[in-house]
């Protein structure tokens, strides 16, 4: 059975290939719109550069290999942002923003959950230099903009802001491991165990009612006022994060009026690294984000050039599968001629097959003795002394 490929890894095939290859395109192009520089991080380098910082998280799902040639452990990206991190402090001036984008292939050794890919055809932006809400804004939108240019609309966009989670739990002055027990708490909505574990801390009225409030906090803007009311007598921090995420909210509501949006306090996924906002795109039907992104303020300083840092990512191969027929993209390709052409080597034939793919064709040469290729849509004659198409039955 040495043919079959591992759980999770699969072979792409045409007509996916080609609409694949047209979203990279779309993409990239639409990141060139808005600014944003292409670089393309190697698939894999030593271990110790790619699980720095933010890859620390990454660890896990790595798969790690002797290279031959030093002898030292090398990894296989599973995700290409703390790549991108790496670049950004090693060859450019981060003392002004920098704009950087990326699109590859990366291979995880697990998967997030059964029925997602092993090895994503990620696309991300971050954008690096710039600690300000408008940077946040920024590069929500370019999201935003990017699965509406592949064709996916109907999505809820959903924002969170770890810096409350992060200055309550100072406040209270939680343990490593308390603040462990209470992140999960979250993440799972576990309203039933969050009054037993609050209970066995030492808590003012006021941090009990403030971490309690948290657990609560999400739904449509509203929630935005009612964290305001229920998180009032909290420190500073807290209402300092509050205020950022209720900034950008109105930001967003600004620029991109029909979008919905909701919101979740509780959303404090890679909190370790998180500094900020965090935001994610969900479809019906999806179990899991399309695309997310946050705000991870010193993530180059592992690399030696300290400064803020926001972005995000999706994989392209599940957008695309998203998309389906709404892509507009795909219909360029059904409309696309796909034209057999004589063999010979006629230089009148030349210079018409020439023409016909510069225009856009598919043209293929036909082959003595063998089938015409499937999906032919015309036929390349000579009439009058002139190579015309003749268009065949769709049958045909």
């Amino acid at each position: 059975m040495q043919w079959l490929l591992p759980a999770g890894i699969e072979d792409v095939l045409p007509p996916r290939v080609r609409l694949l290859e047209r979203g990279r395109q779309t993409t990239l192009q639409l990141f060139d719109e808005w600014g944003y520089d292409q670089v393309i991080p190697p698939l894999a380098e030593f271990e110790d550069s790619l699980l720095t910082g933010i890859g620390e998280d990454l660890a896990e799902q790595t798969f790690r290999m002797i290279d031959p040639e030093t002898g030292g452990m090398l990894g296989v990206r599973a995700d290409m942002t703390p790549q991108v991190a790496r670049v950004a402090a090693r060859h450019f001036d981060l003392s002004q923003p920098v704009r950087l984008c990326y699109l590859g292939s990366t291979l995880q050794a697990r998967p997030p959950t059964f029925h997602l890919s092993r090895n994503p055809l990620q696309l991300g932006a971050e954008l690096f230099g710039d600690s300000g809400v408008a940077g946040d804004v920024e590069i929500v939108r370019l999201m935003v903009a990017s699965l509406e240019r592949l064709g996916i609309d109907g999505f809820l966009l959903a924002l969170g802001h770890v810096g409350v989670f992060h200055a309550l739990a100072e406040e209270a002055q939680l343990t490593d491991e308390q603040e462990r027990g209470y992140h999960d708490i979250l993440q799972r909505k576990a309203l039933a165990e969050i009054d037993p574990f609050l209970d066995g801390l030492n808590l003012t009225t006021q941090q009990r009612s403030s971490l309690r409030a948290l657990v609560d906090l999400h739904g449509g803007a509203d929630v935005l006022k009612k964290a305001d009311r229920l998180l009032a007598g909290s420190g500073v921090e807290v209402r300092n994060a509050l205020q950022e995420l209720i900034d950008i909210s109105a930001a967003l509501q600004s620029h991109l009026p029909e979008l919905d949006l909701y919101f979740d306090l509780a959303e404090v996924r890679g909190y370790h690294y998180h500094t900020g906002l965090v935001f994610a795109a969900y479809v019906e039907g999806e179990g899991r984000a399309i695309a997310r992104g946050g705000r991870y303020d010193g993530v180059t300083a592992a690399f030696g050039s300290e400064c803020e840092a926001t972005g995000f990512s999706a994989d392209l191969k599940n957008l695309i599968a998203l998309s389906g027929a709404s892509f507009d993209l795909a219909a360029d390709l059904v409309d696309q001629k796909m034209v057999l052409a004589p063999a010979e080597s006629d230089d009148s034939l030349v210079k018409a097959i020439a023409a016909l793919r510069s225009e856009g064709c598919r043209v293929v040469n036909e082959l003595p003795g063998r089938a015409a290729p499937k999906g032919i849509t015309h036929l390349l004659v000579e009439l009058g002394g002139e190579w015309q198409l003749k268009p065949l039955p769709a049958s045909s």
